[in-house]
């Protein structure tokens, strides 16, 4: 089913006049967006730590607030995404599980296609009002990006350093965080590691051959050990009723984009496909999460390329 998307507006039609797409794609335009993004980012930051001390107090109430002091950083990616950029987000799935996307604690797995996919995540969130409380899990070298790192941190993201012993003890102990929250999280995985590249895709392979595993065509292998730990404690945690599998591609035959090309106002389209699982169908235990995140990832890659056939 394809949902019909709002954010293919007057201003995606405006952006097509000649001139007025020239005048956005000069660099000075990309150069102020930079400095804004940078600037509020941290300033925000700073300010979430000034609150820290309502922390012994009430946690939650310090959660409510730096998670709605960092929308308004994020909700600025958003707004040059579907505004300035005028991005045409196609979607595609069952129409339950958009209604059910953003109303509830869950677990949302994504394919790491390429740059703009946490831009690609972000207008989704902002479309289905759950930007403030989304969570992920992140690389470690995120946390040393300025601004941008410090708020992840302030909004308790698990940062991974691709040590299993290091991370298991951070994605439990962000778990176990996550069952306090007074309001649903929706937690967010690309559990691949890292965006697709035709040499990491080539090592995948040699790694399945090596280990017997079906051959993906689509994407990287999945890191599937991080997933059952995630998926494990959301399953004992009754506050995540629902896992989502979130597929990201971009139009056959066109370079993928990247950021720059956002903030110079270039038109970008993204396809995305939504299934909503009940956590109830999803197996309790790690060595049947990890086979369960292959084989998601297996129908994944035939959802791919179906899509690059039709």
């Amino acid at each position: 089913t394809h949902i019909a998307c709002r954010y293919c507006s007057a201003r995606t039609r405006l952006s097509k006049m000649g001139l007025f797409r020239k005048i956005k794609q000069l660099p000075l335009f990309a150069m102020v967006f930079t400095y804004v993004f940078l600037a509020s980012a941290l300033i925000i930051s700073t300010l979430c730590v000034l609150l820290v001390v309502i922390w012994p107090v009430s946690k939650n109430l310090y959660r409510r607030i730096s998670s709605w002091l960092v929308y308004t950083v994020f909700a600025q990616f958003a707004w040059v995404t579907i505004e300035w950029a005028g991005m045409k987000l196609h979607a595609f799935g069952e129409k339950e599980a958009y209604d059910h996307l953003g109303r509830e604690s869950c677990l949302v797995i994504l394919n790491h296609r390429g740059e703009l996919d946490w831009l690609a995540g972000f207008t989704i969130a902002a479309r289905y009002n759950f930007m403030h409380t989304m969570r992920a899990l992140a690389k470690r070298s995120v946390l040393y990006v300025p601004g941008f790192g410090q708020l992840l941190w302030v909004l308790e993201f698990p940062f991974l350093s691709r040590n299993f012993a290091k991370d298991e003890v951070m994605i439990k102990r962000a778990s176990e965080e996550y069952k306090e929250y007074p309001f649903p999280i929706q937690i967010c995985i690309f559990c691949e590691g890292t965006r697709f590249t035709e040499a990491k895709y080539e090592r995948g392979v040699q790694y399945a051959k090596e280990k017997g595993l079906k051959e993906l065509k689509h994407h990287l292998i999945p890191r599937t050990k991080g997933f059952a730990i995630l998926a494990q404690n959301c399953k004992i945690n009754a506050q995540f009723p629902a896992l989502y599998d979130l597929e990201f591609a971009y139009p056959r035959g066109v370079k993928q984009p990247n950021v720059l090309d956002i903030m110079m106002g270039k038109e970008v389209e993204i396809y995305v496909h939504l299934k909503r699982f009940p956590m109830d169908e999803v197996p309790a235990t790690q060595e049947e999460l990890n086979t369960y995140c292959y084989k998601l990832f297996e129908q994944k890659d035939e959802a791919y390329e179906h899509y690059l056939q039709n």
